[in-house]
Order: C-alpha cells, then structure tokens, then sequence
C-alpha cells in the first residue's frame, strides 16, 4: 500500500503545555474533516514544561 501525503506541518514547540492540547486538538478536528493526507511534526526544542508529557500521550 502506497502512503500518500499531500501536506507536512512542522511546529516547533518550547514550553508549550498551555496550548499545545488545544492546538493539537485543532489540527486534527480540522483535517479530520478533509480527504488531505497530512502529517503533523511536532519539534520539542527543550522544553521545561510538561510539553513533552503531552506530545508523549498525544501519539504515543
């Protein structure tokens, strides 16, 4: 099967935690009502927070 990818998303993120479930539950929600093939790459740059935590639960 082939993969097929019609958009990349690279966010870069640095103590993110206030918004990043909000942010991540809008990407999806939104691309969740379209036939684009995306992928969402999230780039922790050392976060102090719990923004890794919440990358981690988000896609394990």
């Amino acid at each position: 099967k082939e993969c097929r990818m019609d958009l990349s998303i690279i966010v870069p993120v640095f103590n993110e935690e206030g918004s990043l479930p909000q942010f991540l539950d809008a990407v999806v929600s939104t691309f969740e009502k379209t036939s684009i093939a995306y992928e969402l790459i999230v780039v922790n740059d050392g976060s102090r927070d719990a923004t890794e935590s919440i990358l981690s639960s988000f896609c394990p």
